[in-house]
């Protein structure tokens, strides 16, 4: 573990999964977060920590990366998994005391940040950002067939 900080992967699908596994590789102690109980069961089973909420450790800073479904629609991106993502990542900030740097890895359209990100948490810790907590944004760039890789060897 470094720095005494926690790695929480909201979403543990390919993206998430693969995210998660890269930090465990070198040395991170991460944590999994799926809405899905059959995921939970399967990241157990291959012996990671997994639920289904999210829980902060109040005595540790912690690392929440958003890696929740966006698909496509006509008019753009659905962001529904996005805004209960990010409503339950706020309730659980509110609950800690300790300060938490919320990464939006899902693939967003341009000005989310400002439109979602932002205003959904402020909305559900009832403080702005800043106070006991960060935003930050790494999009990933991950194909399906090597995503362990692609986040392994990450390519700017």
């Amino acid at each position: 573990m470094h720095n005494e900080s926690t790695i929480h992967v909201v979403g543990s699908g390919i993206v998430g999964a693969a995210t998660g596994v890269a930090f465990e590789e070198i040395g991170h102690d991460v944590r999994y977060v799926d809405a899905n109980p059959q995921r939970v069961s399967e990241l157990r089973a291959d012996g990671r920590s997994a639920s289904q909420s999210l829980e902060l450790d109040p005595s540790s800073e912690s690392f929440i990366f958003v890696c929740v479904p966006t698909p496509s629609t006509i008019s753009g991106y659905n962001l529904s998994h996005v805004r209960s993502a990010l409503a339950a990542i706020g309730a659980a900030i509110k609950r800690s005391p300790g300060f938490h740097v919320v990464v939006m890895r899902s693939t967003v359209p341009p000005l989310t940040w400002v439109q979602v990100t932002i205003p959904e948490l402020e909305a559900a810790t009832g403080k702005p950002v800043g106070d006991g907590y960060e935003v930050a944004s790494a999009p990933e760039f991950l194909r399906q067939v090597s995503a362990l890789e692609d986040a392994r060897s990450p390519k700017v």
